[in-house]
């Protein structure tokens, strides 16, 4: 037989949600069941409901955006969406979350919203941070695209996302370097703010293949530093579009429809890099 439960644990804000939330003839949900309909993982709720952990204002604001419903430190009571409305019921639920999944709500706004804010913080952080904040960003981008969009969008995102290569040094003239890049597949779907020359065109058609060509491990020296050079060339073109141009746009439909070709008939392997 069960303990019974004491008084405080009855009074606990997380418990009283589980009770609030329950469908006609259950008591409580389960904390899983919780979990998943708060977007709070199942750890936490049980940390919370144990009193292990607070009800942090970030935690409160989820539960508000996800039910609707929310707590009144005075009375120790949910109430439906502000400190002083009803007190809180499934109904409430049922209500809310119908109401939000009817909206249409303005996509094209939340995009603007979203790159306003990842190019604040972009432009704002030195070197070293910005690093550290895209790896995040793409690691988090990768994990929602798993999460809600499984089937979908596999290749881009990882493209998306750049790479790192080193390149040992050669000679004095060209010592150790590492650089950021992203896919020549990428690049070639880019429409700029400002024309390209056909030259500019031309070098960063061929950014890919260039740095494929340094994988070969019986390149003669003459032809090694001939193409670093040529791949010098592109980076600072790279470097000037970074600060002379913006990218405006990407053709979507052509990255697709060259992956599938790939896919198709498999090139050789890719230089040997790491995904930012």
């Amino acid at each position: 037989m069960s303990r019974p439960t004491r008084p405080d644990r009855l009074k606990n804000p997380i418990r009283q949600l589980r009770k609030a939330l329950a469908s006609e003839g259950r008591d409580y949900l389960n904390q899983a069941q919780l979990s998943e309909i708060v977007d709070i993982p199942v750890d936490t709720i049980k940390d919370l409901e144990s009193g292990r952990a607070s009800l942090s204002d970030r935690v409160q604001n989820r539960i508000l955006c996800e039910t609707g419903a929310a707590w009144n430190k005075e009375d120790e009571l949910w109430r439906f969406w502000k400190v002083n409305g009803p007190t809180y019921a499934r109904e409430h639920y049922e209500r809310f979350r119908k109401e939000i999944e009817r909206q249409e709500w303005p996509i094209s706004l939340d995009v603007f919203m979203a790159q306003e804010r990842i190019r604040l913080l972009l432009e704002t952080l030195p070197p070293k941070a910005r690093f550290k904040f895209l790896f995040r960003l793409n690691t988090f981008l990768e994990e929602a695209r798993k999460e809600f969009c499984p089937e979908a969008f596999e290749e881009l995102f990882g493209d998306m996302s750049g790479y790192i290569e080193a390149r040992p040094e050669l000679d004095r003239d060209h010592p150790l370097t590492v650089m950021r890049g992203y896919p020549h597949e990428i690049f070639s779907r880019l429409t700029w703010d400002r024309s390209l020359s056909a030259d500019d065109r031309k070098k960063l058609a061929t950014f890919d293949s260039l740095s494929k060509k340094l994988e070969n491990r019986y390149l003669a020296r003459a032809e090694r530093k001939r193409i670093l050079k040529q791949i010098e060339e592109q980076e600072r073109l790279l470097d000037r579009l970074g600060m002379e141009a913006r990218p405006i746009s990407f053709d979507l439909t052509g990255y697709q429809e060259a992956i599938k070709r790939q896919q198709e008939s498999p090139q050789a392997e890719q230089p040997q890099s790491a995904e930012t």
